[in-house]
């Protein structure tokens, strides 16, 4: 067996003090959170450029151009991708958007600006929750 192991990179995307989080469609056959929201970003492929791939992700997912302010946080978790085990090690960056208009990709059915600190209130995939309380820790703690 060949091991999957994967980095990712990850943008918690901010306008008007909000974030955008993304719902995973059910109709999404690659997917590995149907149902739950996430936030925007994916796989970094051997020999791209992180900062290109976060920008690109950005766009095909959400139809938005951004600006990589920094990363605040690191994190792997280990889904199962196709069938199998993966680990992904992931790099999360702070965000900006001058628009929260937003153009949905059909790999998801709903998207929300969502006050950070009201991230509990909402189906994350469930390894987020501790990636919003160090964006809040880092960025909205005084």
């Amino acid at each position: 067996m060949t091991e999957k192991v994967y980095v990712a990179t990850k943008a918690l995307i901010n306008c008007d003090d909000r974030v955008l989080i993304l719902r995973e469609s059910e109709d999404y056959t690659d997917g590995s959170n149907k149902g739950y929201f996430d936030v925007v970003g994916g796989r970094v492929g051997f020999g791209q450029n992180i900062f290109k791939n976060l920008r690109r992700e950005a766009k095909e997912e959400a139809g938005l151009d951004i600006e990589i302010i920094e990363p605040f946080f690191t994190d792997t978790w280990h889904p199962i991708i196709k069938g199998e085990q993966a680990s992904v090690s992931g790099i999360f960056f702070n965000c900006y958007a001058q628009t929260d208009k937003v153009r949905l990709s059909k790999d998801h059915d709903k998207y929300l600006w969502i006050m950070p600190t009201h991230h509990k209130y909402h189906t994350l995939i469930p390894n987020l929750h501790r990636v919003f309380d160090a964006y809040i820790e880092k960025y909205l703690k005084k």
